[in-house]
This record gives C-alpha cells, sequence and structure tokens, in this order.
C-alpha cells in the first residue's frame, strides 16, 4: 500500500499526483488539494507487475520517503463527500 495516504503533504505532492497518474485515477477537484509544488526527498517506489489472462498489470507504491511525515486519514480527509 502507498504511503502517500496518510502523509501530511499528499495533496500538493509531485510524486503522489505522477503516481496518480499512473494509475489512470482522476478524482474530482477537492478544496484540500493545492498546487503541487511539494518535491519529496529520497522515494522509493514498489513497482508490482502482474498478469491475468493476456492482460498485464502494474501497481505503484510509495513505500519509503524521507519527507514522509505522518497524518492519518489524510487521503480520506481530502475526498469531497
Amino acid at each position: 500500500m502507498c504511503i502517500c495516504v496518510n502523509c501530511h503533504y499528499m495533496s500538493r505532492c509531485k510524486i503522489y499526483q505522477a503516481i496518480e497518474d499512473l494509475h489512470l485515477v482522476k478524482t474530482n477537484p477537492s478544496p484540500n488539494i493545492l498546487d503541487l509544488q511539494f518535491d519529496p526527498r529520497k522515494v522509493q517506489i514498489n513497482v508490482r507487475v502482474s498478469t491475468e489472462e493476456e492482460q498485464i498489470n502494474t501497481d505503484w507504491d510509495v513505500i519509503q520517503c524521507s519527507s514522509f511525515v505522518t497524518d492519518i486519514g489524510k487521503f480520506t480527509s481530502s475526498i469531497q463527500k
């Protein structure tokens, strides 16, 4: 699981947005999403590749980041209701 969902910087992080783009996730704009000005340091991304029948699937998760600051529930608080 991507650690970004519990990071204080999630809503303005360039790496998080890049991962979301790779997942082709299109979310509704949220008032909590700021300009993508945060550039995290020493990010480690885990890429999983799997096959299902003739389909190749990939999944990207940030598993380590020296800029990570815990903010439990950041992802759920950023989703518009």
